[in-house]
């Protein structure tokens, strides 16, 4: 296979990317690569809708497609917005002239005055503990000096714990009484919708990435397949521990309530898949592809399983009535 020497495992993590690409919305190049990833994109997408139609997860009068289309419009603005704060604290944090490829011969481009005003909005972004997390954990992903393990933690906390509570988030709202998508709050359907919406959206967004780049078409279809397998992998396990020790996922506004128990538990249920997620990008950042496979395959291993064992779930006993 001639594209995999040409393969930067950088290019397959959920990180800030490397090149000086814009990150602004543009339109999608329709060419040979950009063509291969949406081909991989509708396979996946045909396999786990079909899956779910398999499993009888869906109810007939369940408006899948549109859930799908929610969760995925969710996705592309959950990842512009990391990756604008991602991209604003970067360029804060890194020091003027330090150049963005290391390993490549590149002229270094001028290194330009960070106006007050700019100053001023990275400061007010990073006061804010969320926008902390995110910013500074995207920043540190692309720091390529860092070794290894410092990279887990960048990942997991920057990428893998941010990735999954946005995706907590969609599925609650897929649930929500407002949008009348999927009534059972006892249901691994949108968490798997949520990871499919979740690595289309991202696959998209990258996809326009890659096009300012010299990127392999090996690249795109990974993106398109891989990646989507591994978002969906990894919102199933998270649903699975969510509904193992609650009885339903929780409602959209005690996502925001940070004082409320439950949004604690919805933390602790996301770190297996944010921990899996983090050491998954931090191993490809590291050219250890095999390993990296090793994590991807074992973490579709454990998705898979979270889907099967579902179906054993005791139901929650009904609160009793009392006169």
């Amino acid at each position: 296979m001639s594209g995999v020497a040409e393969l930067d495992p950088w290019k397959l993590t959920s990180y800030l990317p490397r090149e000086a690409t814009p990150v602004e919305v543009g339109l999608l190049p329709l060419n040979s690569e950009t063509f291969t990833g949406l081909l991989g994109l509708g396979w996946i997408m045909l396999y786990t809708l079909g899956y779910v139609q398999r499993q009888n997860l869906a109810s007939r009068n369940t408006p899948v497609l549109k859930s799908l289309l929610v969760a995925g419009i969710f996705s592309l603005g959950f990842t512009m917005a990391t990756q604008w704060v991602g991209h604003a604290t970067y360029d804060y944090l890194r020091p003027n002239g330090e150049q963005t490829e290391p390993a490549q011969a590149q002229k270094s481009p001028p290194s330009k005055q960070h106006t007050r005003a700019h100053r001023g909005n990275v400061f007010l972004f990073m006061a804010l503990v969320a926008v902390l997390i995110v910013g500074g954990g995207y920043a540190f992903t692309a720091m390529h000096d860092l070794n290894l393990f410092l990279h887990m933690l960048g990942f997991t906390f920057g990428v893998g714990l941010t990735a999954e509570f946005g995706k907590l988030i969609a599925a609650s709202l897929l649930l929500s009484p407002t949008l009348a998508l999927t009534k059972s709050r006892r249901s691994l359907l949108p968490f798997i919708l949520t990871g499919l919406g979740f690595g289309i959206g991202e696959a998209l967004f990258y996809f326009r990435d890659y096009a300012g780049t010299e990127t392999a078409w090996l690249a795109y279809w990974l993106r398109g397949t891989w990646s989507v397998l591994l978002h969906i992998s990894w919102c199933t396990i998270s649903g699975y521990v969510i509904l193992k020790y609650n009885d339903h996922v929780p409602e959209p506004a005690a996502l925001i309530n940070v004082f409320q128990e439950v949004f604690w538990g919805m933390v602790i249920a996301m770190l297996p898949a944010a921990i899996l997620h983090g050491v998954h990008d931090a191993l490809l950042a590291h050219d250890e592809v095999g390993y990296a496979v090793l994590f991807g395959l074992l973490s579709m291993g454990l998705g898979w399983e979270a889907a099967r064992r579902f179906k054993k779930l005791p139901r929650p006993k009904p609160e009793p009535v009392t006169a």
